[in-house]
């Protein structure tokens, strides 16, 4: 056998064992991830839907529970109501009574555009000066 032959042989042995190593294990995940781009993600879409006027009429009187959560630092108005289980986060800069204020406008407007009415509010002393 020559030189030639053997190296031949070689070459296709190690052909042999690359497509049973991509059968059994997949392809290289480094090459794939070095050779395909970025693709642009899907714009997200704020998609609304029509209340049923059914559960507005059972839930007129919206008890709300809030309070101040820190994420990283980062205040955040968290309130959810009692009666239909709808939570909202708004992100704050301080935790002023002017802000706090401008947050619980926001979401009290939220719920009375969807057709809710905000009976009572639970909250901490915090919030006192509102």
């Amino acid at each position: 056998m020559s030189c030639r032959q053997m190296k031949l042989r070689i070459v296709q042995s190690q052909l042999r064992m690359q497509k049973f190593s991509e059968k059994t294990y997949g392809p290289d995940v480094y090459a794939i991830k070095g050779k395909t781009t970025r693709k642009k993600p899907r714009a997200l879409a704020n998609d609304y839907i029509e209340i049923p006027r059914a559960l507005i009429k059972a839930h007129q009187g919206i008890v709300l529970v809030s309070d101040v959560m820190f994420i990283d630092e980062v205040p955040f108005l968290v309130t959810m109501s009692l009666n239909i289980w709808f939570i909202t986060i708004r992100c704050i800069t301080n935790r002023e009574a002017d802000t706090l204020l401008e947050a619980f406008d926001a979401t009290f407007l939220k719920y009375n555009k969807a057709g809710f009415i905000i009976k009572m509010v639970c909250a901490d002393r915090e919030f006192e000066p509102l």
